[in-house]
């Protein structure tokens, strides 16, 4: 899992400025498929206000890593399902 924040000069935003991403690469364990794996990203308006893990599409890199090009911070977790 990794946690990030997302700052402008010394401010945390919310999100990165137009056309600005960031990727955010998990490895995959030998031997295992990509099928078997998700990113989730943590939602706080999920469940009411209480939050909640969503499944963001990913894509994998030519190397067999897992990758997803996002434009906010926040808390990501590498899960199999």
């Amino acid at each position: 899992a990794v946690s990030m924040a997302v700052n402008n000069a010394g401010a945390n935003v919310s999100i990165l400025p137009n056309g600005e991403a960031i990727e955010i690469i998990f490895d995959i364990p030998a031997g295992s498929s990509s099928e078997n794996f998700s990113i989730l990203y943590w939602l706080e308006a999920q469940n009411g206000g209480r939050g909640g893990w969503i499944s963001l599409p990913m894509e994998i890199t030519p190397e067999g890593r897992a990758s997803i090009q996002t434009f906010f911070g926040g808390s990501f977790a590498f899960v199999s399902q």
